[in-house]
């Protein structure tokens, strides 16, 4: 059963399931899903209130400059189910990818309740799936600030862009709240939010054992909480989580198949794939997934331009996204680090539909991972699943399982 904040804040908790059922750790995974739930009815009581609420999509948004300006925060967290993903057929080309789509359908189905209360949405345009979603927002009458980050980010002039870009969207919010970000505090904001990195690298270096302590469901599941829990709660939480996750049993059998896990998205809520991978009988201990994760490599520095160190940090200083230029190149030399370092067995290409720039980096990486043998299935989600459908999916997984069990 998926767990996705907008159906929790308007229809209570699904039960939890999995190979964890009634163990500590579902307990806590319920524990926290409670509190952000809790936690999104406070910002709606405090933007009533008029405490001003700005909503932020992707990895490229400082929020931590965003709070320390006066306002709450909540991510742009879409909704990897059918319905929402379906709603926007009508305003919307129907080979915009399932994530921008799902994002818009939320909102007119009334399954998120957040977005269209904010005072405003700041969405970072990577690709012209997020450009559309931004202009539908816009002709919705909901108050958009558009981010560019341009894909070329190896030319100066590209990273001047983003950084003023950065700086106008500041300057919008400041009017909102009536005053600039509190630099004190945005540092308060940024050691949270690099405890937050430091807990999940922690728990990656767990997920090297060769049968890890915790599932990649859950593991999901917990990046998307950290979001809508909030940074300072997060920050504690997921420190705990982290350090009891050390004498923490395994939760799959030792000899299981190992895997990488690649694509642009997981979003909250598209969790029957992910399920599926824990249930075949593998293992994914590592990731490159481009949204809906925390990006984790290293810490923000938290002295001197706390704004040009964090576009440094998720512009120049980590592994670029996938429909940055140039950029397959890098991340195929990171997946073979991957392949060595966690002992992997094979790929898992997780693909969104209609992704054109993804599904084209699908190809030139198939293509090198098998000049050295190395084994990748191809996992497409559109979030429109039938049973069906998902059943085809899971013996496709199965038969690759097995092929690596054989190896």
């Amino acid at each position: 059963m998926y767990v996705n904040i907008y159906s929790v804040y308007l229809n209570g908790f699904p039960p939890l399931t999995g190979r964890l059922r009634g163990c500590a750790m579902l307990e806590i995974m319920d524990s926290l899903t409670r509190q952000a739930a809790q936690r999104t009815r406070e910002l709606m009581e405090e933007r009533a209130s008029g405490t001003p609420l700005v909503v932020y999509g992707g990895r490229f948004i400082p929020s931590e400059l965003i709070c320390a300006a006066g306002a709450n925060v909540f991510p742009l967290l879409g909704s990897g189910e059918l319905p929402p993903a379906d709603a926007a057929q009508d305003d919307m080309l129907s080979y915009m990818n399932p994530l921008a789509r799902a994002v818009a359908g939320g909102i007119k189905l009334g399954v998120d309740k957040i977005t269209p209360r904010a005072d405003i949405v700041v969405t970072s345009v990577t690709d012209i799936h997020m450009g559309r979603l931004s202009e539908l927002l816009e002709f919705w009458g909901i108050n958009v600030c558009k981010v560019g980050v341009p894909p070329d980010r190896q030319k100066d002039i590209a990273f001047g862009y983003y950084l003023r870009s950065l700086q106008a969207m500041l300057e919008r919010v400041a009017r909102i709240t009536g005053r600039g970000p509190d630099m004190e505090e945005a540092r308060r904001n940024f050691a949270d939010s690099n405890r937050i990195g430091a807990a999940f690298r922690h728990i990656n270096e767990l997920r090297k054992r060769r049968d890890p302590p915790i599932s990649f469901e859950n593991y999901m599941r917990l990046q998307h909480l950290s979001f809508a829990l909030g940074d300072r709660q997060a920050a504690g939480e997921l420190t705990a989580l982290s350090k009891a996750l050390d004498g923490a049993s395994g939760v799959y059998g030792e000899g299981a198949p190992r895997l990488l896990l690649m694509g642009h998205a997981v979003a909250s809520g598209d969790y029957d794939l992910v399920r599926a991978l824990d249930e075949s009988g593998a293992v994914v201990s590592a990731d490159i997934i481009d949204d809906g994760v925390r990006v984790s490599e290293r810490d923000v520095e938290l002295s001197g331009d706390l704004l040009e160190n964090f576009a440094r940090s998720r512009y120049l200083d980590t592994l670029p996204t996938g429909n940055f230029i140039p950029s397959w190149e890098e991340r195929f030399r990171r997946a073979l680090q991957l392949v060595e370092e966690y002992e992997l067995d094979g790929v898992v290409w997780y693909q969104l539909a209609y992704d054109e720039v993804y599904d084209m980096e699908y190809g030139a990486l198939a293509r090198s991972l098998a000049e050295r043998d190395i084994p990748i299935l191809q996992l497409e989600t559109s979030y429109t699943r039938s049973p069906e459908e998902l059943a085809r999916a899971k013996d496709k997984i199965e038969r690759f399982v097995s092929s690596l069990k054989r190896r």
